[in-house]
């Protein structure tokens, strides 16, 4: 309820609204701000990562009590799935976090007879069957890394049967450990820096693309009000009033300022006639916005600028801010800010958001004399 209230006070718009929104954007917050989303931690997510580290603890720890009795009731495969009805709380804990523990670890070859040649990780960091260039050998002979072992060399001869010659070369230059009993699992990312939850956490988000909006959200240095609000508006998830009609939470979908147009994301970002006004209004203070006709093109301006004249996209970022906030008290029986308003405002913003000296200069403003450094 508290992050409904917060997003009610935010947005200016009631709670059955909220829900419609923040069901839509919950399974993308909880995507890395790179991937597109905002970066929040799931319990949920979480809960398997957590508990990889127990799994891999069984796996480096074998002579502790727990780990011996656990040996001795479960045998040793952490993956074998068999007669899981029976399992007590603690090995059914380790076995949840053994799924998320297996896509970040590889084999260390040492005779080969624990490694399933087409299942497990022991080429670079992806298992063969999950190659799309390779088709598996239905041959039993091969299922596993021991037969294309001789006397601790690669036999050159078997690797022919079943890889090319390009995979051959790269799987004779995997060492094998002789001086060890047997093959081992180990790290895939070794010496990182980075903890086993977090490795595992990350591996869930591995398939989702780059958000090309975020480089320049970032490179922008945007206020987190402002850049929550372009975040949403990437992922056309504002409520707007064509996204409120869409839902049916809404009678019209037009824009509220008596534009005569739908109000979507496009609207609200460059086509409604105040957002023009403004911008015309700050070109004519000097700061001129480069100007564009679409969203793409929007995105493309802000990507320019992010690299050319942060101070110009930032402060563009910031008065379609504050054009939405305005917007927002029009509807709910306030009265829209002024230009000149929502102009300065936008300039203050984004100076105060590149000047890191602004707070720093001025803490002792309307200090008693003998508080301050000067004294």
């Amino acid at each position: 309820m508290m992050l409904i209230r917060c997003v009610e006070n935010f947005f200016g718009i009631k709670e059955m609204v909220v829900m419609e929104c923040i069901m839509c954007l919950r399974a993308l917050c909880v995507n890395q701000k790179n991937k597109g989303g905002y970066g929040l931690q799931s319990i949920v997510e979480k809960l398997g990562p957590l508990r990889s580290k127990y799994a891999l603890k069984f796996i480096i720890k074998p002579n502790s009590l727990l780990n011996r009795v656990l040996k001795a009731k479960y045998e040793n495969d952490l993956w074998n799935v068999a007669n899981r009805a029976s399992w007590s709380s603690t090995w059914k804990l380790i076995q949840k976090g053994s799924e998320h523990l297996l896509p970040i670890m590889r084999w260390r070859i040492v005779n080969g007879i624990k490694v399933d040649t087409f299942k497990d990780t022991w080429i670079l960091d992806k298992t063969i069957k999950k190659w799309p260039t390779f088709v598996t050998v239905l041959d039993p002979e091969f299922f596993h890394v021991s037969v294309f072992l001789s006397e601790g060399a690669w036999n050159r001869e078997k690797l022919k049967q079943c890889f090319g010659l390009s995979l051959i070369e790269l799987i004779v230059s995997i060492p094998i450990h002789s001086d060890q009993d047997e093959d081992e699992i180990e790290c895939i990312q070794k010496l990182s820096g980075r903890t086993i939850t977090n490795l595992a956490y990350e591996k869930n988000f591995e398939n989702i693309g780059i958000d090309e909006s975020y480089r320049w959200r970032k490179k922008l240095k945007l206020k987190p009000k402002i850049d929550i609000l372009w975040w949403r508006l990437s992922k056309n998830s504002i409520p707007t009033y064509a996204f409120l009609l869409y839902r049916r939470l809404a009678e019209s979908g037009g824009c509220p300022r008596g534009c005569m147009e739908l109000e979507d994301t496009e609207h609200v970002i460059f086509k409604c006639y105040l957002v023009k006004k403004f911008i015309k209004l700050l070109a004519d203070w000097h700061f001129i916005i480069p100007d564009f006709d679409s969203l793409a093109g929007c995105y493309q301006v802000l990507q320019n600028l992010a690299s050319s004249n942060p101070f110009l996209g930032n402060l563009l970022c910031s008065v379609v801010f504050y054009c939405w906030n305005s917007r927002n008290k029009f509807v709910h029986g306030g009265k829209d800010d002024t230009g000149y308003t929502i102009a300065t405002r936008s300039i203050i913003q984004t100076v105060s958001s590149f000047d890191t000296c602004l707070i720093r200069n001025n803490w002792d403003a309307n200090k008693l004399f003998k508080l301050s450094k000067s004294s």
